[in-house]
């Protein structure tokens, strides 16, 4: 095991509620939120309305050598897929869906510096629900 301050990847939390890891290399935060009730004011997922698996890897994309813009890939999971609640995550900052590879309804809404998005379940077909859904944010 290598020591925490060369090891690859930061242990941020791990206990009942969250297991919360980041890749210091591709600067991907990996969550798996067992507990609803989770939030955060220091990492860039806020909160969750029920329990998922979400990935998120913020990327700086440069253009033209003259100016850059932030770009957040986000891949979020149910963990369990017969629950027909939608998975509603809050994340810091203001952000657009730039792509989505989904069939299901993905909605934004914005606060005061934060955005929220709410991914449906698909009711026909309930097993979909189990799949990840892959955005790109921006």
């Amino acid at each position: 095991m290598e020591a925490t301050e060369t090891a690859s990847y930061e242990v941020l939390r791990k206990d009942n509620v969250a297991h919360i890891l980041r890749d210091r290399g591709t600067k991907t935060t990996g969550y798996v939120i067992f507990d609803a009730a989770w939030k955060s004011d220091q990492l860039a997922l806020r909160s969750v309305k029920r329990p998922c698996l979400v990935m998120l890897r913020e990327e700086t994309i440069k253009r033209w050598c003259v100016f850059s813009r932030r770009q957040l890939k986000a891949s979020v999971a149910s963990t369990d897929w017969k629950n027909p609640a939608p998975i509603v995550l809050t994340l810091k900052g203001r952000w657009r869906i730039a792509s989505a590879d989904t069939a299901r309804q993905v909605t934004v809404a914005y606060g005061q510096d934060t955005t929220t998005i709410t991914i449906a379940n698909d009711k026909e077909r309930i097993t979909m629900n189990y799949m990840p859904v892959h955005m790109v944010l921006e």
